[in-house]
């Protein structure tokens, strides 16, 4: 980049020691090329990747490259929700964060999100925890199931009819049916 007629520095932010970018340099009236305070003359000679930048060693006589999640979004791990970002250049991801945003759920999709660690990944887990539960024999209430469990083929999430008098049961796919009563039998 340096040229007879021209010279380049490379500037740093003093308070963080992060790289900001090339700077023309311009002689002084002795041929020399003086150097302001936030500058150093030797040029970065790595690419910093995904979530790091360069950073001036305390010596001031090389770049490094270090951890930088200033202004991601963070999402708690255990919970899937966003978190605020204090992370300074140089700070590691804390344990129990990710940058990775949560899979997409539909409205009304009985899933949840949960951390794969070993991966490092989000997976869609079933979650019918929240969801008031019927049982396809009969229409009885059926007990709510912890997170993570699939829905029975006896249970349904499908509210059974509320204005019929007679027994009912789930067929799929009708849904709910009334089932007729043996003559003689009366609605107790």
């Amino acid at each position: 980049m340096d040229t007879p007629a021209h010279r380049y520095g490379h500037s740093v932010d003093l308070a963080t020691g992060a790289y900001l970018r090339p700077v023309r340099l311009f002689p002084s009236a002795d041929g020399t090329w003086p150097l302001p305070e936030n500058v150093v003359a030797f040029a970065p000679t790595v690419e910093p990747g995904p979530y790091q930048w360069l950073r001036l060693d305390a010596a001031r006589q090389a770049w490094e490259l270090v951890p930088d999640y200033r202004g991601a979004m963070l999402w708690d791990t255990g919970t899937a929700t966003p978190l605020p970002n204090r992370l300074q250049l140089g700070d590691d991801l804390p344990e129990g964060l990710t940058v990775l945003p949560p899979l997409t759920i539909e409205p009304g999709a009985p899933l949840r999100n949960v951390w794969n660690a070993q991966a490092q990944a989000w997976e869609l887990i079933p979650d019918y925890s929240g969801r008031p539960l019927w049982h396809k024999a009969d229409g009885s209430v059926a007990s709510p199931l912890p997170p993570g469990e699939p829905l029975p083929d006896e249970l349904t999430d499908m509210r059974p009819p509320a204005d019929v008098e007679a027994p009912v049961r789930f067929v799929e796919p009708e849904g709910w049916i009334q089932i007729a009563r043996p003559s003689g039998q009366s609605v107790v």
